[in-house]
């Protein structure tokens, strides 16, 4: 296992914790090589030239390796301080944005209005740019970031997707004849139930399968394979998922300690069993992902929206 030290280095968010730390160390001397510059100081030790504070004309430079993660300019006659930063995706930039740089790739900021703005950070550093005044609040009208887009489904994707629901919905719908058997054959499995859990996963064989099914439907074979994997596996995984994460949002990780009987039991009563319409539905969703769901629109997200407004996992620039 690789590990670093960026966890125990000292936090330097603004312009004003970056100088005194500058001023605060003194250039490593070394026997015989010389390695740092009269404006470089270490953020750790002397020996880690990879991570180190840099004094420039602008401000002052957070570096690592070769990459500026961060610029802090010198504060204007009114206080207020521009913080440009850079992004990359490996796991050290991103510990070192979280530890050093207390910032994270989609970070929230308090504004000057008492809003909450989430800036996401991408690209390098000519694309973050924020201004913050006085009391560490972002001015909006003078700062700006990466645009950002969300993937959307036009009018041909959702024609194409809407095809894949109605060639497997005749299938969809002989399923719906064994709910009773889904229900009896049903165990409570906490990574189905669980968040970030593996859920109804697809599987290699279930894909080709269907996807040989759907480009070839003249086949009998080929059908008989994929009608068979839709009722007697997709809909049972689809079944156990949904019904676990149902008794796991009631009982949360205490659910595996109850018996199978309690669990149903405690859906019955609440009216939470999975009914046909919601399992077709389910079903034809993970049938039209499992194909492949056409995706290729875009639509623009607003700059500084407020997080709960943000994509978290559909956003792209």
């Amino acid at each position: 296992m690789f590990s670093n030290n960026i966890r125990h280095m000292q936090a330097l968010n603004s312009y004003a914790k970056a100088k005194a730390f500058f001023e605060s160390k003194e250039l490593p001397k070394w026997r015989t090589k010389r390695i740092w510059e009269d404006n470089e100081r270490p953020l750790h030790g002397k020996y880690q030239h990879h991570y180190r504070i840099v004094k420039v004309d602008q401000g002052y430079e957070l570096h690592l390796y070769n990459q500026i993660m961060a610029r802090y300019h010198h504060p204007d006659a009114d206080g207020n301080e521009l913080r440009q930063y850079s992004y990359h995706s490996s796991v050290t930039s991103k510990q070192f944005m979280w530890h050093v740089l207390n910032v994270t790739f989609d970070q929230p900021c308090l504004t000057t209005t008492g809003d909450v703005a989430l800036v996401p950070i991408r690209g390098g550093l000519e694309d973050t740019k924020l201004l913050f005044d006085n009391r560490n609040k972002l001015i909006v009208d003078r700062s700006t970031h990466m645009q950002m887009y969300r993937s959307i489904s036009n009018d041909e994707d959702k024609m194409r997707n809407k095809a894949v629901r109605d060639f497997f919905r005749p299938f969809v719908s002989v399923c719906m004849f064994r709910l009773p058997e889904y229900l009896e054959r049903f165990h409570y499995d906490e990574e189905k139930g669980c968040p970030f859990g593996k859920g109804a996963t697809v599987t290699y064989g279930e894909r080709e399968r269907l996807r040989d099914f759907f480009n070839c439907p003249d086949s009998d074979m080929i059908r008989d394979k994929a009608v068979n994997t839709i009722i007697y596996d997709s809909a049972q995984l689809v079944y156990d998922s949904m019904m676990s994460r149902r008794i796991y949002d009631r009982l949360g990780w205490k659910s595996r300690t109850f018996h199978r009987d309690h669990q149903l039991e405690m859906l019955t009563n609440n009216n939470e069993l999975v009914t046909e319409k919601q399992l077709e539905k389910a079903l034809l969703d993970r049938l039209v992902r499992t194909i492949g769901k056409r995706v290729s629109g875009k639509e623009l997200i607003p700059k500084f929206c407020k997080p709960g407004d943000f994509p978290y996992s559909n956003n792209f620039y």
